[in-house]
């Protein structure tokens, strides 16, 4: 039997006012937020924002990240899809670090 991690709509909301701005924009400055359907929208749009899931560590591919306030972060729809390089990943855990110490 599979169980879903879903995230809790309490917690997505908490993580996207805690986070305040796609942090895609906050690792660069030259991101440009796009939502679901390609148009732009500023990096404190926040009713646009989705959740990325974030691991601790490298080398866990293929498996998501609890669905928990600490392994989450705001991003918005581009940034959420296009993959994030593994410089950007290491902002997103540094950040994570910094918020849930």
């Amino acid at each position: 039997m599979v169980t879903r991690d879903t995230v809790k709509r309490e917690d997505r909301e908490a993580v996207i006012r805690r986070d305040g701005a796609c942090l895609m924009f906050l690792f660069d400055e030259r991101h440009i937020c796009r939502d679901t359907w390609g148009r732009s929208h500023g990096p404190r749009a926040l009713d646009k924002l989705t959740i990325e899931h974030v691991h601790e560590g490298y080398g866990l591919m293929g498996r998501r990240a609890p669905s928990d306030r600490m392994h989450m972060v705001a991003l918005c729809h581009a940034a959420n899809v296009g993959v994030p390089s593994k410089e950007a990943r290491a902002f997103f855990r540094g950040y994570l670090a910094t918020v849930n110490a």
